[in-house]
């Protein structure tokens, strides 16, 4: 094996949860600054990551609010939503986690986002679960890859990471990492800022062989 870990994005690569994210968070944040979320409101959050999302709600749109509580009843409203059922899983993820190999999953969702799927996806096969409580800056920023091949012990180079977005592949290629581009669940294609680009999650078994 070439590679000592792979590392793995989690929404939209890992299981197909970006759509009901979008809407679960217009839902939730119409209903606590009173209005439908327009086209002008989305271009304020384009680019942000979650965190700094939360952080722009509280300072323009709901100061009364802290970023965290503000994310917290988010949270809460997707935890009510799938309230133990899940959304698609990757095609051949269960044969990459069954591989004798390091694994991590980087991402930018809270802890408690990636823990509503403990049922259907094995976490305790990670060995690190690279949240965004974890690291300072999030994607395209590298803090996040960088954060978990050093807790893996490795260089960033050694890692093989796998993304579905332009933020999240220039976050690991910053990190210095060979990228993967997996067009599953992906929205748009982002074959041509990646190493590799496969069709699903079982096409990465052979790049990890």
């Amino acid at each position: 094996m070439k590679y000592k870990a792979v590392l793995i994005d989690f929404d939209n690569t890992m299981i197909g949860t970006e759509k009901y994210n979008f809407r679960l968070f217009k839902e939730t944040i119409s209903g606590l600054i009173g209005r439908e979320l327009t086209s002008e409101d989305r271009k304020n959050f384009d680019g942000h990551t979650w965190k700094g999302i939360f952080q722009i709600l509280s300072e323009q749109y709901l100061p009364e609010m802290k970023p965290e509580d503000i994310r917290n009843i988010f949270v809460d409203a997707k935890s009510n939503f799938f309230n133990g059922g899940s959304a698609p899983l990757a095609e051949g993820l269960d044969d990459v986690l069954a591989l004798n190999i390091k694994k991590g999953i980087v991402t930018g969702s809270s802890r408690a986002e990636v823990n509503m799927f403990a049922h259907c996806i094995d976490l305790s096969a990670f060995d690190i679960i690279a949240t965004d409580e974890l690291y300072d800056k999030g994607k395209p920023a590298p803090d996040g890859y960088l954060y978990a091949a050093n807790e893996l012990g490795f260089e960033p180079g050694e890692c093989l990471c796998v993304e579905d977005s332009f933020i999240g592949l220039k976050s690991a290629k910053s990190a210095g990492c060979v990228t993967v581009f997996t067009r599953e669940f992906a929205d748009e294609d982002h074959s041509g800022i990646a190493d590799f680009t496969v069709e699903c999650m079982s096409e990465v078994v052979d790049l990890l062989r």
